[in-house]
């Protein structure tokens, strides 16, 4: 809808008809977003004048229907236009940190190129217009194209088209714009606008000659070779590009009639008719997956290997379940085929080949099972032939692997019978102190393992999780593991493990491997993973024995229970089968399993005995436990009988199953906490407990525990109502009595201005929603300096993560004035001070920075104006036993790199944001600055911006360019010089006929 403008006609104004002035205004107003008010500011201090928002001079021509779907945020080069004026965007201070000019900024590779497309008089055939009217998003007369094609352009070259926000790769889209071309009939002037000699444009034809090659277009692959010499197919990082494309799955879909299979066969073919020997460990890694995958067959691999530069060891690296797609390249021994791993082997790879001997095994896959000991000298002790002729076998049926191809481990052969008609496995076919050895063997190639091999014992500890595991992947294979831990229990393998005087038990996944106990079996109960996780297990054995099943899971608990072991001592009662029902609403995937529970009990689990659960970390416990009610958190902390953790947890299910099993209910009502008068159980729910009303109990949940105060009870009903005003005077008017109660409120109007579009989402009403949280924050929220932090520990931690929560969510939806609200009510309660001492809060401003650069710039500057240090709390702690935090490294540069908003990035920069700081890149790798990031990434006008911004960083830079596999942007980084202004070449082409 195009806006109304003043019928007052305005005297003529030069600089206004200026077609460079109409791009910043139309860029300032479409992709920017600006108002007429705001942008009006801007031109009368970039260029000295003094026009209005009413002013026809400024709006037409330039202001018009447009969709904003048509036009991506992605590029936001939107600075003044006088090379004269240093570029002075807001700070906190007043004052800019670093002064970038705007003539940097106006040189950057995607400026030259503007400046040049500008030139090109954008003409195409009669017959096309109406299919280039659907090109047009913008309504200047002259060029219609231009802001699309500079879009299209930017995202390309700087690396930006297969990414986006939510991490879900469109990896067609550079094929649906050549398609769209060809449809158009706009071949000649795509050549003409490959023939500009610009970075941008060579970075650009750089990479769709790799697509160019893959869809057989060789006129423009040779109008690219001829054109720009020096670009090149670099035939493996095209292979590794493409292989990256099939991101956790292989799907079977054909893209334009080429399976990916074909696709990567085509590439093997230019490898081999070029004869390009791989140059690196990673190249030789991908040439053998590629040659696997592809052909089963490796002799192109063997033929250009270097063995002597790249030995067998070398190709292999950890599997990971947290890359499986790459697991298939660092692991040359995963293969269906047992010829082609035959061959392998005696090629000298060996990882992982003991734990896949082992899945084998219990796959009853006989062919892989066979060549991998027979390798080793070892053999089936199988004296009646029953394994001779394995094709007498059952067929076939495919188990595969997470981020694997179908058919890389041949399936699970079904079981053979034996002449009384029962079934036997290959495990059967194995001596005890034989799979003792093979499981030896595993432990010693897993590198957790490895970690903790100075722990006396630990080796036994790690074979009773192996052991567990296999049994969870195959549950028919219970029967012969418990007779490995009884042999294990004879043999007093597994005594006390004993850890050093100094060994640290700080961190929380090395204190659970604490056991003391010399049951074997109950030590194997503790050891069953009771979530669909695989975090207690190392990548290795996550990848290659998983999925398993919580049905698989609860059968082995209740095999290993039957041997006599104490369910009531084990921690799986004490703590782990509670924690599984009181996941996070964020943690759906591991939602709660009865079974497990039910398991316990069957076997006579105590109901009436204390359990060690931390009760504390209930969701619900939080939720009605702060000063409101006068209740110390000390008085609960501690163990409690199963039915008051029940009762406590986020879900019903196993209060449920302990009322199956008659637990007393009398208990509940003898709690501490019930005992203050101010917190008490809802009558109806209680006589529910008593008469063992379960459909009553499951429906009603949420409503078990009632707040025993007029003031608490009203503000309640308002907000339920909908009733904001009458909430918040009732919480001024209560606020010496109940101090949370005006925070809750305020968190309440946060939550529903955020909501989508709605009744409540009008601007009328959310001026309203916003005034009420101003009026609150100006009664002062935290009543006196310091309060928030005397509150308990969890409590506050709860409050903490709301309010980050709310911003986060405040920022991705680009709605600054909530934003500014919760950092104000931030200072109030002195968050920044509070979050310092908390690991949980270390990580957490640079990540509230990291996504304002990714989708707000209003939002960047809100953080930067309330005072917030860009670059604080970079590094979160780190231990001997710790991974590095998940937030490290992601910063407001890196957010600005990843979205390409340019304006983002200079922002970062002028307001002290530290280019050497550590930084992640889009594949979650840290490095040590954003200038590297940028490198690897191929951010090409981003790497312009930082070495103009500071020369000092070309070394970095050049490092960097060592190990990118855009091979143009790291020439253009050797090439670099600085002061060296613009680089765009005379020599253009802008006649198609003539560049062919």
């Amino acid at each position: 809808m195009a806006l109304v403008v003043s019928r007052k006609r305005a005297r003529p104004c030069a600089t206004l008809d200026d077609d460079d002035v109409k791009e910043e205004m139309r860029i300032l107003y479409q992709v920017l977003r600006w108002k007429p008010e705001d942008i009006a500011t801007e031109i009368n201090k970039n260029h000295n004048l003094s026009v209005t928002a009413d002013d026809s001079l400024l709006l037409a021509g330039i202001i018009d229907t447009v969709s904003m779907a048509d036009l991506s945020e992605n590029i936001r080069v939107s600075t003044p236009k006088d090379p004269e004026i240093a570029m002075e965007l807001f700070s906190s201070s007043r004052t800019v940190l670093r002064r970038i000019p705007y003539s940097v900024v106006y040189n950057l590779p995607i400026g030259q190129f503007s400046r040049l497309l500008a030139r090109i008089s954008a003409s195409f055939p009669d017959s096309g217009r109406q299919s280039h009217e659907n090109l047009e998003v913008t309504a200047h007369p002259s060029r219609p194209h231009l802001p699309l094609i500079r879009l299209i352009i930017f995202r390309i070259s700087n690396n930006l088209i297969r990414l986006n926000i939510s991490f879900e790769f469109r990896d067609d889209e550079i094929n649906d714009l050549l398609d769209r071309a060809n449809e158009l009939g706009l071949r000649g002037p795509l050549k003409g606008l490959l023939s500009i000699n610009t970075p941008s444009i060579v970075v650009v034809c750089e990479v769709l000659q790799f697509w160019f090659y893959l869809r057989g277009d060789l006129e423009l692959l040779k109008h690219i070779r001829k054109t720009h010499s020096l670009t090149k197919l670099d035939v493996y990082t095209a292979l590794d590009r493409f292989w990256r494309r099939d991101t956790y799955t292989w799907p079977k879909v054909s893209c334009h009639k080429n399976s990916y299979d074909s696709w990567i066969e085509r590439l093997l073919v230019y490898i081999d008719k070029t004869n390009t020997p791989p140059k690196s460990e990673v190249e030789a890694r991908i040439l053998l997956a590629a040659c696997k995958r592809a052909r089963s067959d490796i002799s192109l691999f063997l033929r250009l290997w270097n063995r002597k530069s790249f030995p067998p060891h070398s190709l292999e690296g950890l599997i990971s379940n947290y890359e499986p797609e790459k697991n298939y390249v660092k692991a040359p021994l995963i293969t269906g085929d047992p010829s082609l791993l035959r061959f392998l082997l005696e090629t000298g790879f060996k990882y992982p080949m003991w734990i896949l001997l082992l899945r084998a095994i219990l796959s009853n896959n006989l062919p892989i099972a066979q060549t991998y000991l027979s390798h080793h000298g070892l053999q089936f002790n199988d004296p009646m032939g029953l394994l001779d002729k394995p094709e007498d076998l059952a067929s076939y049926s495919v188990i595969t692997i997470d981020g694997m191809p179908p058919d890389v481990m041949a399936g699970c052969l079904e079981p053979k019978t034996n002449a009384e008609g029962v079934a036997i496995y290959l495990w059967d076919f194995l001596d005890i102190e034989l799979f003792d050895k093979i499981i030896s063997h595993c432990c010693d190639e897993l590198n957790r393992y490895n970690r903790y091999r100075n722990v006396h014992n630990m080796r036994w500890k790690f074979k009773a999780e192996l052991l567990v595991l296999a049994a969870c992947f195959n549950p028919d294979s219970i029967d012969y593991i418990c007779r490995v831990l009884e042999w294990y229990h004879a043999q007093n393998t597994f005594t006390e493990i004993r850890f050093p005087d100094d060994y640290n038990f700080k961190y929380g996944h090395v204190q659970r491997l604490r056991h003391k106990s010399a049951d074997v079996f109950m030590l194997a109960v503790d050891l069953i993973p009771p979530l669909s996780s695989t975090h207690r297990y190392s990548c290795e054995l996550a990848q290659i024995l998983m999925p398993d099943t919580n049905q698989n899971r609860i059968l082995v608990l209740k095999k290993l229970l039957s041997f006599g072991v104490n369910p009531t001592k084990t921690r799986m009662w004490q703590e782990s089968v509670w924690s599984m029902f009181n996941a996070e609403k964020t943690q759906k995937r591991h939602r709660s399993e009865p079974g497990y529970l039910k398991a316990l009990l069957d076997v006579g689990a105590d109901i009436n005995a204390n359990v060690s659960y931390d009760i504390g970390s209930s969701i619900t416990f939080r939720k009605w436990f702060h000063p409101n009610y006068g209740i110390a958190y000390d008085s609960l902390f501690g163990a409690m009988k199963p039915i008051g953790v029940a009762f406590f947890l986020a879900e019903p299910e196993p209060l449920l199953l302990l009322l199956e099993y008659d637990a007393a209910v009398d208990y509940l009502s003898s709690l501490e906490i019930f005992c203050k008068d101010k917190l008490f159980i809802c009558p109806k729910f209680l006589q529910a407990l008593i008469r063992r009303d379960l459909n009553y109990i499951k429906e009603f949940w949420s409503d078990r525990i009632k707040v025993n105060e007029i003031g608490e009870a009203q503000v309640k009903r308002a907000l339920r109502r909908g009733d904001i005003e009458t909430a918040l005077n009732l919480a001024i008017a209560f606020a010496s009595e109940y101090p949370l109660l005006r925070l809750e409120v305020f968190i309440e109007i946060i939550r529903i201005s955020l909501k989508g579009r709605d009744a409540r989402s009008d601007l009328h009403v959310q001026n309203e929603l916003l005034n009420f949280s101003r009026r609150l924050l100006d009664n002062n929220l935290a009543l006196e300096q310091g309060w928030f932090t005397t509150l308990d520990r969890r409590l506050s931690d709860a409050y903490y993560k709301l309010f980050r929560e709310l911003s986060l969510r405040s920022i991705r939806s680009d709605k600054v004035e909530i934003l500014d609200l919760l950092l104000e009510c931030g200072t109030q309660l002195n968050l920044q001070d509070y979050a310092s001492d908390s690991y949980d809060g270390m990580g957490d401003i640079d990540s509230l920075f990291y996504y304002a650069a990714l989708y707000s710039l209003r939002c960047l500057k809100s953080l930067v104006s309330h005072g917030l240090d860009i670059n604080k709390f970079i590094f979160p702690p780190t231990g001997p036993y710790f991974w590095p935090g998940p937030r490290t490294g992601y910063t407001a540069l890196s957010g600005a790199m990843e979205s390409g908003n340019m304006d983002a990035l200079v922002f970062s920069l002028q307001n002290g944001a530290d280019m050497y700081h550590q930084c992640k890149n889009q594949s979650f790798i840290l490095y040590k600055s954003a200038v590297e990031v940028a490198v690897v990434d191929g951010r090409l006008d981003a790497i312009a911006l930082f070495l103009e911004t500071d020369p000092n960083c070309h070394s970095l830079a050049l490092k960097a360019a060592e190990t990118t596999e855009y091979h143009y942007v790291a020439e253009y980084v050797r090439k670099w010089r600085p002061g060296a202004g613009s680089i765009i070449s005379d020599a253009i082409i802008l006649d198609a006929d003539s560049a062919a």
